[in-house]
């Protein structure tokens, strides 16, 4: 536990980092609780209502596939803006609903309320368990030396992350600007595999209004000032698919060497954040589809070992 400089004879709100995060502010009754709005108004406010977070759920999950459907069914560079543009808001709506899951303030029973975080927090990258114990520690210290909602705070929730930033942060001496500039070097090159996989996949002009999208996106500029995973991820998950690409174009064999540097890249995803080992699934369903005709060319020793390190580093 993190030590405390509140009295011994206090309730306890040390918030520490081993906590189950399934309460907050541990030890806390109402009466220890500031003045602050009237009982009633705050009876109104705290009321669930399971039918509007049912509603919700339905309309964010339903505007995804939504979303999702439109560039397959009118395919055009415009089409494809618009689409990610809208995904923006509907990746806000999965964010709101898994913070409110983590209170449990959409239903009543508290496993629905893990049910439907888990299910938000897959699609928007937040791994609940480690995020209510996380944001539990915002609320009990609140602006605090160890709120983990403050950016210099956030530089180590995923292995690889702080080693990333470490470098940066020793050659230029200043914690913040250290910890901005991994993230700055990570989205220029997300944006440079946008072009890549654009030009490669589709044509310049997809490749154009991704990577603008991509550069101005208001999440990638608010999230550089947190030292978080998700440029990283971001850049790491695109390579993944980048390199898969490469792996599979020839139409007869796969190179050991390309083979092993996308087995790295998978683990260097992985590694920033356990929840992208779900992509190995839709890599290994490509590989299997690319070769449905000819099986044989994925069994060999190279294709075993590798699958073999991947499965053991999950």
């Amino acid at each position: 536990m993190i030590p405390s400089a509140t009295p011994a004879n206090a309730p306890n709100t040390d918030g520490g980092i081993d906590a189950p995060g399934e309460e907050f502010q541990d030890g806390l009754s109402r009466r220890d609780a500031p003045a602050g709005l009237p009982p009633g108004d705050v009876r109104r406010l705290s009321a669930l209502n399971p039918w509007r977070s049912t509603a919700a759920l339905l309309w964010t999950f339903g505007g995804i596939a939504a979303v999702m459907a439109a560039p397959l069914v009118y395919w055009h560079p415009l089409t494809i803006a618009a689409a990610v543009v809208a995904m923006a808001g509907f990746q806000q709506s999965l964010f709101v609903l898994a913070h409110d899951a983590a209170h449990y303030r959409l239903f009543g029973p508290r496993w629905l309320n893990d049910l439907a975080g888990q299910f938000c927090g897959l699609l928007a990258g937040i791994p609940m368990s480690a995020y209510r114990v996380l944001h539990r520690l915002h609320h009990n210290h609140l602006y605090g030396k160890i709120d983990p909602d403050l950016p210099l705070a956030r530089g180590a929730t995923s292995e690889l992350v702080s080693y990333a930033q470490a470098p940066f942060v020793w050659y230029f001496e200043n914690e913040r600007v250290g910890l901005r500039f991994a993230s700055i070097l990570f989205e220029t090159g997300t944006t440079l595999l946008l072009f890549a996989l654009g030009a490669r996949l589709f044509n310049r002009d997809v490749w154009l209004v991704a990577s603008c999208l991509h550069a101005f996106a208001p999440r990638c500029l608010v999230m550089a000032n947190f030292a978080r995973y998700f440029s990283q991820l971001a850049f790491f998950a695109l390579l993944c698919v980048y390199l898969m690409l490469r792996l599979i174009e020839h139409p007869r064999r796969l190179s050991p060497e390309r083979l092993w540097v996308t087995v790295v890249a998978f683990l260097a995803m992985y590694l920033t954040w356990e929840g992208s080992a779900f992509l190995a699934l839709g890599l290994s369903l490509t590989a299997v589809w690319r070769y449905r005709r000819r099986l044989r060319v994925l069994v060999n020793a190279h294709v075993v070992a590798g699958c073999v390190v991947v499965v053991l580093a999950i």
